[in-house]
């Protein structure tokens, strides 16, 4: 009979979950006290490798953060654009009443 397949990443994964303070060589003598056999240094990629993670993520979301404030400064950009071509201010506040009182009646 076929051994049932074992993710050993992801039994590594929850050991270091688990015990952060631990280091790779007490992981692997935990896990091995469970009857898997893993040597320290693939318990050093897979931690490694869940950092990398983390960090491409939260490189991720302050690259998404950046390009929200670029779109802000774009709106700003185009507002001033419009008032420019409106002829002033208050010819700009006028265009934009004129525009919400023919959204409103459609």
């Amino acid at each position: 009979m076929a051994k049932a397949k074992v993710n050993k990443s992801a039994l590594i994964r929850e050991a270091l979950a688990a015990h952060p303070e631990k280091s790779p060589i007490e992981i692997s003598e935990l896990l091995k006290t469970q009857g898997l056999k893993v040597p320290p240094q693939y318990v050093s990629t897979v931690k490694s490798m869940a950092k990398g993670q983390k960090k491409a993520k939260k490189l991720k979301r302050k690259a998404a953060r950046a390009s929200a404030g670029q779109d802000g400064i774009r709106a700003v950009n185009a507002a001033v654009e419009f008032i420019k071509s409106a002829g002033g201010l208050e010819a700009a506040k006028a265009a934009l009443g004129t525009v919400e009182t023919i959204s409103k009646a459609l």
